[in-house]
């Protein structure tokens, strides 16, 4: 019995068609993943210390490995009436990655880049998914760099990094619950870049309708927290939106710009962050509630 939306992704093999490490003895990828009910969701991503987890070392062309569950398993509950009757879309999105021996502190960092900027960066290039690999692809070098070792420095400046191989993502489009697993692929062809590789994920992505049978007590809240949520979201996508233009501004309009991204984090933003703090707080009083009071005829679910 649940009164939650369940979203299962499951990404269980890859297959390298083709790879160029000429005399390094094949490629050694490792994936980052998430999963996202959009446009309410937070995404949901694998734990901190799986940020390179390599899948199978020595690949070469034709060999298929299995993907390890921490970076290929992702679970999105949610408390919300149906994906059906609220039409929300089911994003994925992979990036995989070359191990070239760049340092953990390194990419550890691009990792908690990925994590952090892919929602704004989805919001600014939702429609071109090649706007958002390079912008994750950005990000997540800009990260790594920051945080490298002089190492990471010598051996980038020999050409001599973990590589961005690149980053895949899909919008299932599922709106309505789907008859059992469905399939997903994801693709990874650089045929065109100095180093053609081409990799193939593959997986299926589930989705639980909650219990219609379970009515839930706390539905204002989630709807509540729901709307906020959004709200939020999209004051992120304003912030970084202005960010663009402050970045791109001549000198002379850098002051005014500066003073409007002050005043719209003190004002709007900070505003939207409350709600969602505050409308949080209340949906977990109301599922603590319920945990610990027990209502007639729904059991004490969280």
């Amino acid at each position: 019995m649940t009164v939650d939306t369940v979203v299962g992704l499951r990404l269980d093999t890859l297959h390298c068609h083709r790879e160029d490490d000429g005399l390094l003895g094949g490629a050694e990828p490792y994936l980052w993943s998430a999963l996202i009910a959009y446009p309410i969701g937070i995404p949901t991503f694998p734990e901190d210390d799986q940020f390179k987890v390599v899948i199978a070392d020595g690949m070469t062309n034709g060999d298929v490995a299995s993907i390890p569950p921490g970076v290929g398993q992702l679970q999105l509950t949610f408390q919300s009436p149906s994906i059906e009757s609220r039409e929300l879309r089911l994003i994925v999105l992979v990036v995989l990655l070359e191990d070239n021996g760049t340092s953990d502190d390194a990419m550890k960092a691009g990792f908690l880049a990925f994590k952090e900027k892919l929602l704004g960066i989805l919001f600014l290039h939702q429609d071109d998914p090649d706007a958002v690999a390079a912008a994750l692809n950005d990000a997540v070098t800009q990260a790594a760099h920051d945080a490298g070792t002089l190492q990471d420095w010598i051996m980038g400046k020999l050409g001599i990094e973990d590589s961005f191989t690149g980053a895949a993502s899909l919008d299932t489009g599922i709106t309505k619950f789907p008859d059992g697993p469905r399939p997903v692929t994801f693709e990874f062809n650089s045929a065109l870049s100095p180093n053609p590789n081409w990799f193939a994920v593959g997986g299926a992505i589930t989705v639980t309708p909650p219990d219609p049978t379970v009515p839930d007590p706390c539905l204002d809240f989630v709807l509540a927290l729901n709307q906020k949520t959004v709200a939020l979201q999209a004051a992120e996508a304003q912030l970084a939106s202005l960010q663009e233009d402050l970045a791109t501004a001549s000198t002379t309009e850098k002051p005014a710009k500066l003073k409007a991204i002050k005043k719209f984090e003190d004002g709007p933003l900070r505003k939207a962050e409350e709600a969602v703090d505050l409308a949080t707080s209340q949906l977990e009083d109301c599922r603590q509630s319920q945990v610990h009071g027990g209502l007639p005829g729904t059991g004490a679910q969280a």
